[in-house]
């Protein structure tokens, strides 16, 4: 009877053990693959020896795993231990074609997209919306952070595991599902989407988005007008309420110019606020 030096299990679970080439350590698939996945090398747990293949099963069915270039191991074997099955079942296979046909002609003209998405780990599908911890910004797509690291284990690339396996974008985030307590959690994207960890309604992160937009510009227009006025001497500006009356009548106009929007392209914004400071001050030293 064996027993894996990680977990310290026997075999009487099922679980089937995996062998490293060069120092003959035995460990079960999973424990091993799970060691690499967190660790920054292919060394075996127990002598430190480096091993780039893993041999699993025997005879007909040996297969040697290379694990720098990396695939999923129970994947491998399940289609190792296949290949007999479908010899035998290749005259089925025209059937169940026929069948597939049959079916999807039925349904071609009623099928109607489906908007409703079910908030489920995109590798695994595990639909446990407290376990779900990250997602991606830009196609929404959800992920455990332990199914991007095996992941990007078994495929040998393991610095990659922050990349959105959906879409290959690194806008990787972090999801805030906790309030949501139905065991089978969705949303309809019509109205709803994933908005800064958290599920949100549409048309609130549509005024949010906005008003952020709004402000930006506003803050970009009146770093302009601020860098206008610092070219006066102080004396002139010794009132505080000359600096800011200023500023809001200079910073006012530019908005409406632009319509809140900061567009450095077709306006500049140095020169048109040099020319309102100059203006308004005029006005304001007058009128004082």
């Amino acid at each position: 009877m064996e027993e894996c030096p990680i977990c310290l299990a026997d075999d009487q679970e099922g679980e089937q053990f995996g062998c490293l080439n060069v120092c003959g350590h035995k460990f079960h698939l999973n424990c091993i693959r799970e060691w690499h996945k967190y660790s920054i090398n292919l060394k075996c747990p127990i002598c430190r020896v480096e091993s780039t293949h893993l041999e699993v099963g025997e005879g007909q069915h040996a297969l040697s795993i290379n694990l720098k270039m990396g695939f999923m191991i129970k994947n491998a074997i399940d289609y190792v231990g296949a290949e007999t099955t479908n010899e035998r079942n290749e005259d089925d296979t025209g059937e169940q074609d026929q069948e597939i046909e049959f079916l999807s002609e039925r349904l071609r003209g009623t099928l109607v997209m489906d908007t409703i998405k079910i908030i489920q780990c995109s590798i695994c599908g595990d639909t446990d919306v407290s376990r779900l911890s990250l997602y991606c910004q830009d196609c929404e797509a959800i992920y455990h952070e332990t199914c991007l690291r095996g992941l990007a284990c078994e495929v040998g690339d393991r610095n990659t595991w922050q990349e959105c396996t959906d879409c290959r974008s690194n806008a990787l985030l972090e999801l805030r599902m906790g309030a949501i307590s139905s065991q089978l959690a969705s949303y309809d994207s019509r109205n709803s989407m994933i908005f800064a960890g958290e599920l949100r309604d549409k048309h609130s992160v549509k005024t949010q988005q906005m008003y952020e937009q709004i402000r930006n510009a506003k803050h970009k227009i009146q770093m302009h007008v601020r860098r206008a006025l610092d070219r006066y001497p102080l004396p002139l500006l010794r009132f505080k309420d000359a600096y800011k009356h200023v500023n809001k009548q200079v910073s006012r106009k530019l908005y409406r110019l632009s319509d809140n929007k900061y567009l450095p392209d077709q306006y500049d914004y140095d020169s048109l606020a040099r020319t309102g400071v100059h203006t308004e001050l005029l006005i304001y030293c007058h009128d004082e």
